[in-house]
């Protein structure tokens, strides 16, 4: 039997879920909410029925963000959590890979997909759509680059994604061009990309701009 908690601020959307779920066996629902801050309350508590699975919205009334929650709660129980999300994208992907989910679902997905998902535990992380093979082979690489990039190379990368010229740039920035095209050469190699057009895709997918 998967314990599982719902937390989304759609009444709609909370009563469709748990009808999914009450129809496995296998699943039973231990708790409902609305807010990520109850959530996290009850995941703290001492309940008889511990949950296992946590499915959460990704975008919560008030400001709130579903991606936060794992971070919110930090408790000693391991947790596989599932986002939930109106609209699935690379960089929801990415967010919730590293903020500790163990997929990112798009609301469109059939009641088959996510009873799966809860049911049956996986090392791979769990998408709906599918992202392509490409981006998720180059994650985490991807990722350990984001996290090496200096501030002055964001700053240099947000100035050459408004697509000025080389000398522009090194205007805006107050430098030279070549020590412009020194930050550019250590961007790339920290991507292990080779043109502006790559570093632009990586900007887009992962929104560093």
């Amino acid at each position: 039997m998967v314990n599982v908690v719902i937390c989304d601020d759609h009444q709609v959307v909370l009563a469709g879920l748990n009808l999914i779920f009450s129809k496995c066996e296998e699943i039973r629902v231990v708790g409902i909410f609305q807010e990520c801050s109850k959530l996290v309350e009850f995941l703290h508590s001492d309940n008889e029925h511990r949950p296992d699975v946590v499915v959460i919205d990704a975008q919560l009334g008030q400001g709130q963000s579903g991606l936060d929650a794992p971070k919110m709660y930090q408790g000693s129980q391991k947790l596989r959590w599932f986002l939930l999300s109106s609209f699935v994208d690379k960089y929801l992907v990415y967010k919730s890979r590293i903020n500790g989910f163990a997929g990112c679902i798009s609301k469109e997905v059939s009641a088959e997909f996510i009873i799966n998902s809860v049911v049956q535990p996986s090392d791979k992380f769990i998408t709906y759509p599918k992202i392509d093979d490409n981006f998720t082979a180059q994650f985490e690489n991807i990722h350990n680059a984001i996290s090496l990039l200096t501030k002055r190379e964001l700053e240099i990368i947000q100035v050459i994604s408004s697509g000025m010229s080389s000398k522009k740039c090194a205007e805006e920035l107050h430098i030279s061009v070549l020590t412009l095209e020194t930050h550019k050469k250590n961007i790339f190699r920290k991507f292990e990309i080779k043109s502006i057009s790559e570093l632009m895709r990586i900007v887009v997918d992962f929104k560093l701009v």
